[in-house]
């Protein structure tokens, strides 16, 4: 089975657990993953849906 983009940076991100991350961190993982799919409407979508899981 393969993963979605999500689970992929949960699993980056669950490195920075019960630390601090700057939104500027987060955003360059999910630049990485998405790679050409990147926009700053989508890395935000993302990290709003980090925040409220």
């Amino acid at each position: 089975m393969q993963k979605n983009n999500f689970d992929i940076v949960v699993k980056n991100l669950s490195k920075y657990k019960n630390k601090l991350i700057e939104i500027d961190k987060v955003k360059e993982i999910v630049k990485k993953i998405l790679d050409n799919e990147y926009s700053e409407n989508k890395a935000y979508k993302m990290i709003y849906h980090l925040k409220n899981k």
